[in-house]
């Protein structure tokens, strides 16, 4: 049984045996304004059905957000500590770099400085002219490797140009001077150097079955 909405598709349109229906043009305009009407009632159904999907979504999306919160946050914290332990360990001994453990492991490494380039583009096209292969050409962008391998840390910041990262501290980026040859140290403006304040410490739990210790 249709509604006013519907055409009845198996008799009215046709049905193939392939499993699919196969829909002539309307014989008159009565026939193209039922058609129109069945397409407004399956549009109305296939609305309702991503309307229904879209609230599903977001009701499990808030479910999950609120069952890993108090578990990452838990994580975060744990892996804070042991982090904060493996940096101990190698400050008592430089030479311990990993340490292996039956659930896991702790990897301790040194941090490379960063560079980080906030220069107006007429400072970028002076630095690129005194250090050619600083500064790309064309479109003025920095190039970061050389610039960091070309300078050196000068004084530090504070307060913080930018937004740290976490385990830096920022710098004045100095490229360095030749006493010998009378030349001076450079502190390149508006370009500055995350320098490292503490090792990076990796923490990799294993895959060992088992509960909290």
């Amino acid at each position: 049984m249709t509604t006013s909405d519907e055409v009845d598709l198996e008799g009215e349109l046709g049905y193939t045996d392939e499993g699919g229906y196969t829909v002539p043009p309307p014989d008159d305009a009565e026939q193209a304004n039922r058609m129109l009407r069945t397409l407004r009632y399956l549009r109305r159904q296939m609305d309702a059905i991503e309307e229904l999907h879209t609230v599903e979504v977001a009701a499990l999306g808030r479910w999950r957000n609120g069952a890993l919160e108090p578990l990452r946050n838990r994580y975060n914290r744990i892996e804070q500590a042991v982090a904060a332990w493996g940096r101990a360990v190698n400050l008592a001994d430089e030479r311990t770099k990993t340490i292996g453990l039956p659930y896991g492991k702790v990897e301790v490494r040194p941090r490379q400085p960063k560079v980080d380039v906030a220069a107006d583009q007429e400072a970028l096209r002076v630095l690129g002219k005194t250090h050619p292969g600083w500064v790309r050409e064309g479109a003025l962008a920095p190039v970061k490797d050389p610039i960091k391998a070309g300078t050196v840390a000068g004084a530090e910041l504070d307060p913080q140009p930018v937004t740290a990262f976490d385990g830096y501290r920022a710098h004045e980026a100095v490229v360095p001077g030749d006493a010998e040859q009378g030349i001076d140290d450079v502190v390149l403006d508006g370009v500055f150097r995350w320098e490292p304040v503490e090792k990076a410490v990796t923490v990799k739990p294993g895959d060992a079955a088992g509960g909290p210790a």
